[in-house]
């Protein structure tokens, strides 16, 4: 009966001190805010990346996946800050809010896209202009040629009506014993014609010459010579054209390797000799009071803009791979 009576009281208690504590853990609850998951503000922060004492380009490399030459074009975007900055948001995203983006996210997307496209719409526009130089040059050899073929039919009817009559005619003289002087004369001077003909015909293959404007075009700035506004290559495409490509094992830069290999196949004569330096003033349109070009110049100027042209290009390659990463994120 006692055993009985103090568990009653032990329960009673027991109610009692619920009763006054559980309004108490209620007011707190209230007055406490709930702890919530801290978004983190920088890439040592996020779980699994790397401490903060590693540095910044190897987080990069590791969390957004961005190849060699991509990470190259970056650095050149001036962009790496705004590729930091959007992997961790997109890790806070879906770390905290599952798959939904947020506003800042959508808009450093929206820098860098557009980051990417301007400098896409610079590198056509390069490409426009060396495309509109070939387009001209074309035109002026298409004219010299049109010259040069004109120039050898006349020379070929000279050489079959004028030569080859008096060739004739002088042999048919000799027929008549009493009459081979005049005819072997006759044979001399059309010997002479043809040796005329012939020489005027190898000053033919040439094409003649044809007078230009003179204004520096898109390789003047490569050889480092006077350029106009018109013809310099914009900042980004410039600073592209004078770096090291990621990746290449080589020490030159993309502009000193394309000079190295016209050396090396005899596209041009090497830059540092007097005669290369003529030469590239021919080439570049930049040499002072004669403006006068030739097929084979014209020839050499549009092969060389073909191999500025390819490299310029490869930028958009470039760009391309690193907008894939940006979309891969």
């Amino acid at each position: 009966m006692n055993r009985y009576i103090w568990t009653q009281v032990q329960a009673t208690l027991c109610m009692l001190i619920f009763a006054i504590t559980y309004p108490a853990m209620v007011a707190a609850s209230a007055i406490l805010p709930e702890r919530e998951e801290k978004p983190a503000t920088n890439l040592a922060e996020l779980p699994g990346i790397s401490d903060a004492g590693q540095k910044l380009d190897a987080d990069l490399k590791k969390v957004s996946f961005l190849s060699p030459r991509a990470w190259d074009i970056a650095e050149l975007l001036g962009v790496t800050g705004l590729i930091e900055r959007l992997i961790v948001l997109q890790a806070n995203d879906r770390r905290l809010h599952g798959k939904v983006m947020s506003v800042e996210c959508l808009s450093l997307r929206q820098e860098l896209t557009e980051a990417i496209l301007t400098t896409m719409l610079q590198v056509h526009d390069v490409i426009a202009k060396i495309d509109t130089e070939i387009s001209t040059y074309n035109q002026v050899q298409n004219l010299l040629e049109d010259k040069r073929d004109r120039a050898i039919s006349y020379n070929a009817w000279a050489n079959v009506i004028g030569a080859g009559a008096l060739n004739t005619g002088g042999a048919a003289g000799e027929l008549v014993q009493s009459n081979e002087v005049p005819g072997e004369i006759a044979q001399v001077v059309g010997g002479g014609i043809n040796m005329i003909l012939g020489a005027l015909a190898l000053r033919q293959q040439n094409g003649g010459r044809h007078m230009t404007s003179g204004h520096p075009n898109m390789l003047a700035q490569i050889f480092g010579r006077p350029t106009e506004s018109q013809t310099e290559y914009p900042p980004l495409i410039w600073q592209y054209l004078n770096k090291i490509p990621a990746g290449s094992g080589v020490p030159d830069t993309r502009r000193q390797y394309v000079i190295n290999q016209w050396v090396n196949l005899h596209a041009i004569d090497n830059p540092a000799t007097s005669r290369g330096k003529i030469q590239i003033e021919r080439l570049t349109s930049t040499m002072p009071k004669q403006n006068v070009v030739t097929i084979d110049l014209l020839e050499d100027r549009k092969d060389l803009l073909a191999d500025i042209r390819a490299q310029v290009s490869q930028m958009d390659s470039d760009l391309l791979e690193l907008m894939n990463a940006i979309r891969s994120l």
